[in-house]
């Protein structure tokens, strides 16, 4: 009986949590987006010239 009923319990209890951890990452990434775009293209040229060596 616990095999079946723990797998369910776990996804019930996760599901919700990774469901918000998504929304908040998607929030901090657009209002960073937003404050600061310049960091972000530095940091992406860096990886470009990681990539390219």
């Amino acid at each position: 009986g616990f095999a079946k009923v723990a797998p369910m319990d776990i996804i019930k209890r996760t599901t919700p949590l990774l469901l918000i951890a998504m929304l908040v990452n998607i929030l901090v990434a657009f209002y960073l987006a937003q404050t600061n775009p310049l960091p972000k293209e530095q940091n992406t040229t860096k990886i470009e010239l990681k990539i390219q060596k």
